[in-house]
């Protein structure tokens, strides 16, 4: 409510009304600053109007039988702009025909339901369902308040003491609780209830306690201590914009020059856009976390509000089967199945080809499978995994991968390898991408020893993308492909693994056992069938940020960035040995300024780009992590 009654109230030296009407001329007589800053009701007691002046709307004040209405020949209810228009013609119609009693009429009419309008605007006043025009922002082109700033100078004392109060003032403001502007109070409850969600981002993890009665211990607090942040920072960038404003007009006087109309007439707009700015970058967040954490676009929100859809589990869902063929299309293979996430994705692909328990499966040491799918290949498909190291590049040796291949003679003792895992890109390695040729080598070994291939290809769009290859190419050799939905290429939810028909026949089974057999989940699919159109071809901008961002990362004093194995939208900043850079003293310092990343280790910190980070958000985080760094190593410095 405080909001708009600052810039309504902020005004500046009293105008001089003059009408075009000879008859007729409205005018406040001059008083000095503190007058005119005095509350509406006490200046109204001083102000004196000769001539026309204003009542409630559809009974102005009349002098003797004269009724402007009648005159003007218009409805009190038709509106501003209905009122003006027949008061324009009429007048022209008079002039042309040298009428001047009526046209002096006619304007002596006009300017008393124009004084009217604005002082009915102000109140608030409507005609039923008819509000005042809130377009109307001045009589002959003067305030629409008599006591408002005026194009003419003001003397040089009255500007200083203006200036000098308008700080004070602005408690008055909070008190008199008089609002008119009804955008500037709408944007101020979405940007609160927007602020008041953002600063969860900002707390740190905790365990809830909970008391007898199952109510967590201190959630109130909490959240009051987030709505009063969230109140201040609304308000404050309000008030901050209201006081520049004002500033600025008696500053521009202060110079000597008249008010610009335009500046003055869009007053309200000027605050609420400079209001919303600051707030925008209060609230700014920037989030490096991952590719995962991009929210669904509003055209995927309209394909999921409109999808067509039926129970998939019978094989029905006209949309998850259009994404299947697409998806098993652009793979070069026979069908493909979807599933609600990749780590299902992998863990049934490993679970077909190794369907004797005990079975054994090649893959990196460092490969998403082995490192963050919880064990699953082996604690519910009963898979063993054999280990290989994984090089800086994401590939391994391929020599060691055949000496790792299991003699099928010693079988007694030994498990029975059936498979060989690629990860492509390989995200432990900064999202590296492993070529055509590399795989179909793997592949060559996997078929001389009556191996299958499965490729983990969580982000191989980026890999396609910037090898220049296309996907199909690079998973020619795979018996199964496991794809990713959600990171690189944006939608909210899922998986799609492609192999051949049979192999996607138990791959449904095996998603029904594992409980991811969904029913209507073409409003998941419509996502990501707008993704694979909109996005796809955003990851090759991804890249180019990713890059703009380690070069950047690696002119930082105590920062170490591999900037020539930056091949896709995956970075990890190395702290150099002898600073006093850690991964979680920059990670709580970015958080201060709305840039979330995830540090690897006590001197690593991983940051992802995906679509919804800006090239000005690149800038904003070099920007705020030079800071960062330069305040950690002061003391060093000192």
């Amino acid at each position: 409510m405080m909001a708009s009654a600052i810039s309504n109230a902020f005004r500046y030296p009293p105008p001089q009304i003059g009408h075009r009407s000879s008859n007729t001329t409205l005018r406040a007589p001059k008083s000095p600053s503190f007058v005119r800053l005095l509350p509406r009701r006490v200046l109204q007691s001083r102000i004196v109007i000769r001539a026309a002046s204003s009542s409630a709307a559809g009974n102005p004040l009349s002098d003797g039988d004269f009724n402007p209405y009648e005159v003007l020949g218009v409805n009190p209810i038709e509106g501003f702009d209905k009122i003006k228009q027949t008061y324009q013609r009429k007048l022209k119609e008079a002039q042309r025909s040298g009428d001047e009693a009526t046209a002096a009429l006619l304007e002596k009419a006009y300017d008393k339901l124009m004084y009217s309008q604005l002082m009915n605007r102000k109140k608030g006043v409507t005609f039923g369902s008819f509000k005042v025009s809130k377009d109307i922002r001045y009589a002959d082109k003067q305030p629409i308040i008599p006591w408002g700033p005026r194009y003419s100078k003001s003397p040089k004392n009255d500007m200083l003491i203006n200036l000098a109060i308008s700080a004070v003032f602005s408690a008055w403001i909070a008190i008199q609780r008089s609002v008119e502007y009804k955008p500037l109070q709408f944007m101020s409850f979405v940007f609160v209830y927007r602020i008041f969600e953002k600063l969860k981002s900002f707390e740190g993890p905790s365990t809830p306690t909970y008391n007898e009665e199952g109510e967590e211990n201190g959630r109130g607090l909490k959240m009051g201590k987030r709505l009063l942040r969230s109140l201040s920072l609304v308000f404050g960038s309000i008030l901050v914009a209201s006081l520049a404003y004002t500033g600025m007009l008696n500053v521009i006087e202060y110079m000597g020059s008249s008010i610009p109309i335009a500046l003055y007439n869009n007053q309200e707009l000027i605050i609420t856009a400079s209001s919303a700015l600051m707030l925008y970058m209060v609230m700014r967040i920037v989030d490096l976390r991952s590719d995962t954490v991009t929210r669904p676009t509003d055209a995927m929100r309209e394909a999921m509000a409109s999808a067509e859809v039926d129970d998939d589990v019978l094989g029905y869902d006209p949309t998850a089967r259009r994404l299947e063929e697409e998806m098993a299309k652009m793979m070069g293979k026979e069908a493909a199945l979807f599933v609600p996430s990749g780590t299902m994705g992998n863990l049934i692909c490993v679970m077909v080809h190794c369907d004797v328990r005990g079975s054994e499966v090649i893959l990196g040491d460092t490969c998403h499978i082995h490192v963050y799918e919880n064990g699953g290949i082996s604690t519910i498909g009963g898979v063993h995994p054999k280990t290989i190291k994984n090089e800086e590049d994401g590939t391994m040796d391929l020599v060691a991968i055949e000496a790792a291949i299991r003699d099928p003679k010693g079988s007694t003792f030994y498990p029975s390898t059936r498979l060989i895992c690629l990860e492509n890109t390989h995200a432990n390695s900064g999202g590296r991408c492993l070529s055509a040729e590399y795989t179909d080598r793997v592949g060559e070994i996997a078929k001389r020893h009556g191996l299958k291939l499965h490729v983990d290809g969580a982000r191989i769009f980026n890999a396609s993308v910037a090898l220049g290859v296309p996907v199909h190419r690079l998973v020619k050799a795979a018996d199964s492909v496991s794809v990713c939905l959600s990171k690189g290429l944006g939608a909210p939810i899922g998986s799609v693994i492609v192999g051949s028909q049979s192999f996607i026949e138990k791959a449904k089974t095996l998603r029904k056992t594992l409980g991811g057999g969904m029913r209507q989940i073409g409003v998941l699919c419509a996502a990501a069938l707008v993704a694979l159109q909109e996005n796809l071809p955003k990851l090759q901008s991804d890249h180019k940020k990713t890059k703009l961002l380690a070069e950047g990362l690696n002119k930082m004093k105590g920062i170490r960035v591999n900037v020539a194995a930056m091949e896709t939208n995956m970075i990890f900043m190395d702290m150099e040995d002898g600073s006093r850079l850690t991964a979680e003293k920059l990670r709580k310092s970015l958080t201060e300024h709305g840039i979330l990343v995830i540090p690897e280790s006590s001197s690593r910190i991983r940051m992802v780009i995906h679509h919804q980070i800006t090239t000005s958000d690149v800038h904003y985080t070099l920007s705020c992590l030079q800071q960062a760094v330069q305040t950690i190593q002061e003391p060093c410095q000192n």
